[in-house]
């Protein structure tokens, strides 16, 4: 299955389309064009106890656009899809953040800029939405 929403998209397999059914088919596509998120319920195999996984999709902006609205609007929509986890999910973030580093032009020293705000900004968004990480490993 693939939930696509104007070039953000998640694509699940057959068992991963099944853990998301079995979360009640919870899906956020409401957060603009930027971020969509998926809420998977799974059972850990180890312990056999049921874990939500919350997945976000999200396409920063191109970091040569000059308008820090639309990077405001973007990292708004993340911080909501990030608040709507669960207590107790895991949370997996996938994000194409357009990092560029340029040469020495006053644009690309501007774009720079941008990004080293961005990154601090996404750095802060995660420790506030991802109070856990659990690493995975595939049997």
């Amino acid at each position: 299955m693939i939930f696509n929403q104007q070039g953000v998209a998640v694509v699940l397999s057959p068992s991963a389309h099944e853990a998301w059914l079995a979360a009640g088919e919870e899906r956020h596509h409401d957060l603009g064009a930027r971020v969509l998120a998926l809420r998977l319920a799974v059972v850990d195999s180890l312990t056999g106890s049921r874990l939500g996984v919350f997945l976000v999709s999200a396409q920063a902006p191109s970091s040569k656009d000059p308008h820090t609205e639309e990077w405001d609007a973007f990292y708004a929509a993340l911080a909501t899809a990030i608040s709507r986890k669960q207590p107790g999910d895991v949370l997996v973030l996938g994000a194409s953040a357009n990092a560029a580093v340029g040469t020495s032009s006053t644009r690309e020293r501007e774009a720079v800029a941008r990004e080293a705000r961005c990154s601090q900004d996404m750095a802060e968004l995660w420790q506030r939405g991802a109070g856990e990480l659990m690493l995975l490993k595939a049997v």
